[in-house]
């Protein structure tokens, strides 16, 4: 058994309410058993109970909003002292200058920033708020950070592109507003349908792949996903994807806070997962069928700065994630 990347989420919830996310309103919002904060404790318990499996790399997000937890910096220093690969993702509302310095000197090695929207009239109707000015000046001061502490940590901008027909421009538009006034590295995605919850995504893998579909390899991956929720009162629910958020509570295969990790990668739940997949049985697992992560789609990666990525590269079992992680710094 080997695990290689930890993501773990220390916060479940979100200050944003994005339309494309299932933490939005518009879905109904995230279950309650998983709008929970982390404690330190659990959280030093998992990191360390992982380390036994040759962990590289940890990512302190899962889909929640990790600047909102109070301890932020605390936990990226305990991953940095322990020699790990650090990041995070986030929307970058709470991402200001300040705070990116305290996270950079703790050890944070890269934290990438999701701007959905390249002007601020698209960015305020897919992530429902007026902030692609607030966002854009932290992320200048976070780049005066960088200039003040060279080698020691950065940021990447994140967006997906919102009009399929208009891919190009979109592109063009990202990179004249975001990333060549930051000078900052970037990553733009198409959208997903959230395990199958959006049928209505604005782009259709299924009708750009191969009819035939194939396993996304996340259950075999040296990738563990730890939920700071839980079910029944628990903390740190093992999660197969990311991709499950809004249908947490139908994939968790064990917890974390009173389980070792030995016991949920031999358990039950994941087994029958495994299978599933080696017996292309997707629509057997209620959080897979539908979902087109199981499309292998050439066009996924619309563009990319970042060494290590390539247009045309999958999300899921062709990138190596650690590596992929540990490459977009420097």
């Amino acid at each position: 058994m080997q695990i290689e990347q930890l993501n773990v989420e220390i916060f479940g919830g979100c200050n944003f309410s994005c339309q494309m996310c299932p933490q939005s309103k518009e879905m109904g919002g995230r279950e309650k058993d998983f709008l929970k904060t982390m404690p330190f404790e659990v959280f030093a318990k998992v990191v360390e109970d992982s380390m036994s499996y040759g962990l590289k790399a940890v990512s302190l997000h899962g889909s929640g909003e990790p600047t909102s937890h109070p301890e932020l910096e605390k936990m990226v220093g305990f991953v940095a002292e322990r020699n790990l690969h650090t990041s995070f993702f986030t929307n970058g509302l709470r991402l200001t200058g300040k705070l990116f310095e305290k996270l950079v000197l703790a050890g944070l090695d890269l934290a990438t920033v999701s701007m959905v929207g390249a002007t601020r009239e698209n960015y305020r109707k897919w992530m429902n708020t007026d902030s692609f000015d607030a966002v854009l000046a932290n992320l200048h001061d976070c780049r005066e950070v960088m200039r003040r502490h060279p080698g020691l940590g950065e940021f990447h901008t994140r967006h997906l592109i919102t009009q399929p027909e208009r891919k190009e421009d979109e592109v063009r538009e990202h990179i004249a507003n975001i990333i060549e006034p930051l000078d900052c590295k970037g990553e733009i995605w198409m959208m997903q349908n959230w395990a199958g919850q959006y049928s209505d995504t604005v782009y259709n893998r299924f009708e750009h792949a191969p009819k035939k579909l194939r396993s996304c390899g996340r259950p075999f991956a040296a990738t563990l996903e730890v939920r700071a929720g839980g079910l029944n009162g628990h903390h740190a629910a093992v999660v197969p994807c990311p991709f499950v958020l809004g249908k947490d509570s139908q994939a968790v295969l064990g917890h974390l806070d009173h389980q070792t990790v030995a016991e949920v990668l031999v358990g039950q739940p994941l087994a029958k997962l495994r299978q599933a997949h080696l017996d292309e049985r997707f629509d057997d697992i209620p959080y897979c069928k539908g979902c087109d992560m199981l499309a292998d789609d050439p066009e996924v990666l619309a563009w990319s700065n970042i060494p290590g990525r390539y247009v045309g590269q999958s999300k899921t079992s062709t990138v190596d994630y650690p590596a992929a992680a540990i490459l977009t710094v420097g």
